[in-house]
């Protein structure tokens, strides 16, 4: 996706085009893809990834959701969405045998978590202005469960995403809050909800308190019937100020053992280094055991591994 900075028009890049040949709203002059995440499933790599795109001279971003199949090919390539969270600071992807499921952090539009459940079987590749048949079947933004984390639409929030999981019996989104004007949350919260042709919110439980105001990095995954959360505390507290978005390895990691309704049965504890995914999902393997990979002080990748509980 090499199209220079602020291009004028699509070049080198996957674009998704309407009935009448326009690439698609947020997508006709992208560049600079910066974040994302991968899940497979059904046969199909599907992506959401954040970008720039050039409007009218200036850049904003955004992030698209992609499918492609073992072929690569455009006619086998469909799109759930061409532009939906702003400014997509991080997400969090999962397949969960049926359903494709994503969470972003938004610092404008929205201010906060959006979470989509994507049946990749609908759709195509050719833009339905109805949205009748959009592989997006299931959105719900900041206000309809997760309650607003202000941003400053310049890529700082009030909060984090941990991430988004699958149980048996529910979904959980993990996430942070930090106090601010007319919010009192300052923790790591808990939301749990169920899909059945509708995204239902089934209770919000905080984990732990207090500490919001420091924490500069969350990541979590199930670990058998239970959460792993791991996060990073800063030695400063920010205190009204929004939370940088950076990667020090000299600050305290720490980590938690929760049900899935956020009670903690183990810790926190304060690792004995800071091996943290800093930007990646913590994944877990058939076996149960878990893995993630970080980048030391010698800029040596590493691969972390858990054993299974």
């Amino acid at each position: 996706m090499n199209n220079g900075e602020q291009p004028k028009t699509a070049k080198k890049a996957l674009i998704f085009y309407d009935s009448s040949g326009e690439p698609l709203f947020g997508i006709d002059k992208m560049y600079n893809p910066h974040n994302g995440k991968l899940a497979y499933g059904l046969g199909r790599l599907n992506l959401i990834f954040a970008h720039y795109n050039n409007f009218d001279g200036e850049g904003h971003t955004g992030d698209t959701y992609y499918s492609l199949d073992k072929t690569g090919t455009y006619k086998a390539a469909k799109y759930a969405w061409s532009w939906q969270s702003s400014h997509s600071l991080i997400q969090s992807h999962i397949f969960d045998g049926k359903y494709f499921i994503s969470a972003a952090l938004g610092d404008a539009y929205p201010e906060g978590i959006s979470l989509s459940v994507i049946d990749i079987n609908k759709g195509g590749n050719a833009y339905d202005s109805t949205r009748k048949n959009s592989p997006n079947i299931g959105y719900v933004t900041d206000s309809d469960i997760f309650g607003k984390i202000p941003g400053n639409q310049r890529g700082n929030s009030y909060g984090r995403l941990g991430g988004v999981l699958k149980f048996s019996s529910a979904y959980v989104v993990v996430y942070s809050v930090k106090k601010s004007s007319g919010d009192t949350r300052n923790g790591i919260f808990l939301t749990k909800f169920t899909y059945d042709g509708k995204i239902k919110l089934v209770k919000t439980n905080e984990i732990l308190h207090g500490i919001a105001g420091k924490l500069v990095n969350l990541r979590c995954a199930k670990y058998g019937d239970k959460i792993l959360i791991t996060y990073i505390l800063d030695q400063t507290d920010y205190g009204t100020d929004y939370i940088p978005y950076y990667q020090d390895l000299t600050e305290d990691m720490y980590y938690a053992v929760t049900d899935i309704d956020g009670k903690t049965i183990a810790g926190p504890f304060k690792s004995t280094e800071q091996n943290q995914a800093i930007s990646e999902d913590i994944r877990a393997l058939k076996d149960g055991s878990l893995r993630w990979g970080y980048v030391d002080n010698n800029d040596v990748l590493k691969i972390v591994k858990v054993e299974a509980p």
